[in-house]
């Protein structure tokens, strides 16, 4: 059994008698789309996913959702703090976010922003007047989204 994650390599296709892709949406490349009905099952993560990829392909589509091994229960959330996903993936650009707070009327009534990314894939400019109400690493990153009640 194959088990493509986000990426499809069709040359593997052959070396198993099942193929199944979980993709994510926003790394799907459109070039992928006429591949979709080449396996034998796709299963998504999130119900939007789902829709996406069921309109997509004549291929059977399971929900599959998901979860993490951080299960652990912080009885009080913090809703002053935000942590903004970037990671790797371009399309998920902060700049625009970061614009929304400068022009602002009055920022401060917003939630302090950790934004974790990579430097090398994306340049991010924080003006000095934001310096205090945007991270742009997270010292806590790890117990962050435990912490944080607002994931942007």
């Amino acid at each position: 059994m194959n088990i493509f994650l986000e990426v499809v390599n069709i040359a593997l296709m052959n070396c198993a008698g099942k193929n199944i892709w979980i993709p994510n949406p926003e790394w799907t490349f459109r070039a992928w789309k006429p591949y979709a009905n080449m396996f034998d099952e796709i299963w998504v993560k999130t119900r939007e996913a789902e829709e996406i990829f069921k309109e997509m392909t004549t291929t059977p589509v399971k929900y599959i959702g998901w979860t993490s091994i951080a299960k652990s229960f912080v009885e009080k959330k913090n809703y002053h703090k935000a942590i903004v996903t970037v990671g790797k993936n371009i399309f998920r650009h902060p700049q625009i976010l970061i614009d929304a707070y400068e022009h602002a009327p009055d920022n401060s009534k917003y939630p302090e922003l950790y934004i974790p990314y990579d430097g090398t894939r994306l340049n991010v400019t924080v003006p000095e007047s934001l310096k205090d109400r945007i991270q742009e690493e997270a010292q806590e990153l790890r117990f962050l989204p435990r912490e944080s009640r607002l994931p942007i």
